[in-house]
């Protein structure tokens, strides 16, 4: 099958859409297909049919850093899907008008939707309202919809009027756990987080947790190393400076997709505190994927569909929970090993060779319409 797989943005930063769709086709292309990917400008990658085809600017929404692609020529995307040939176009939802919105009324094949959001905020709420009632008539044009997570789904069915998706979970190629090195016994309990600095993914909670921790339990031995970058990197080294904290607390930069496994392997305790926004959480299987101990997460309706285990979810705003709940996994090695025993069962519901055949199965129930 020749799959167009098409996304406003761009593929060159590793956000969570970006990683779906790197995912699903190198699986799809691991089993045959043939891939092509129609998106925002983006760098070419080794072995991939990379089709950058719309300009983008850089905009804050949805709490979020992302890019919005400028208008693209009617004529040229006629041109390229008349060359392309395409099987099937599949598109990441929600979409502008003056990209994939395009590509849905040009093209007259089979088409299927992935959705992924969740509103955070007022504006983002008012936003997406606004773009459903714009796109109503594209909309109708898709074939089948698919959301990563349920509070996905739903929001997709209740906000932009679409058929009650099929829930397909974001998923990631498993690795053999026994590959990575066990973690020997060793006098410090290591706290790992990783993600952008900015407010809604909630690294300056996590701080604040793990000092009020040392404050009131001034001998347990605890390190914090914080992955990313971003627009809060300044006030937080300034925060970790003057309440003297830079002997437990390390900001590690940007992390390389290659230093990943690594990082969060050395995790006894992996800490995601978003707030919001998060229709998912795929840092929080790579977390369990790639070894670490215990992986907890801000008690949103992604991470909470992802995690779906009480003992690991906090409020994400409160330092006080967060910093008692570690103290607790801290001081309790036993419930922690429970929690990483059901969390490596977990992880077989985002296998990508579990879910690739459910998209396979969407695909071939739309092409034979």
């Amino acid at each position: 099958m020749k799959i167009g797989i098409a996304f406003d943005d761009s593929l060159d930063r590793p956000d969570g859409v970006q990683q779906h769709i790197l995912t699903l086709g190198e699986w799809l292309e691991n089993h045959g297909h043939k891939v092509y990917y129609l998106v925002g400008n983006s760098k070419p990658i080794v072995g991939k049919n990379i089709h950058s085809l719309a300009r983008v600017i850089n905009v804050k929404f949805n709490k979020n850093r992302l890019s919005i692609p400028l208008p693209v020529s009617k004529n040229k995307l006629r041109k390229l899907l008349n060359s392309l040939n395409l099987d099937l176009l599949h598109i990441q939802m929600p979409f502008s008008p003056f990209f994939v919105g395009r590509l849905i009324n040009i093209y007259h094949g089979p088409t299927v939707a992935t959705f992924h959001i969740l509103p955070s905020g007022k504006l983002s709420i008012v936003g997406n309202k606004l773009l459903a009632k714009v796109q109503k008539n594209t909309i109708k044009k898709i074939d089948d919809i698919i959301a990563v997570s349920s509070p996905a789904g739903d929001y997709a069915a209740k906000t932009y009027k679409t058929i009650q998706p099929k829930i397909i979970p974001n998923s990631i190629f498993l690795d053999n756990l026994s590959k990575y090195s066990k973690k020997t016994k060793r006098r410090f309990i290591e706290i790992r987080f990783l993600g952008r600095l900015v407010p809604r993914k909630g690294a300056m909670v996590l701080v604040k947790a793990v000092d009020l921790l040392h404050k009131n339990n001034p001998d347990l031995k605890i390190n914090l190393s914080v992955g990313g970058s971003g627009p809060m990197l300044k006030k937080i080294s300034k925060y970790l400076k003057t309440n003297n904290l830079e002997k437990i607390i390390k900001m590690k930069g940007q992390i390389k997709e290659s230093e990943k496994p690594e990082f969060l392997n050395d995790a006894d305790i992996a800490v995601f505190p978003a707030s919001g926004g998060e229709s998912f959480g795929i840092v929080l299987i790579e977390a369990i994927n790639f070894g670490s101990g215990v992986v907890i997460g801000g008690d949103n309706p992604g991470y909470r569909y992802v995690l779906n285990d009480e003992k690991t979810l906090f409020s994400a705003n409160s330092e006080l929970e967060l910093s008692k709940l570690l103290l607790l996994l801290i001081n309790n090695p036993k419930l922690r090993q429970e929690i990483n025993s059901k969390q490596n069962i977990l992880i077989e519901k985002f296998n990508i060779d579990i879910n690739g055949p459910k998209i396979i199965d969407v695909y071939n129930s739309i092409v034979a319409l």
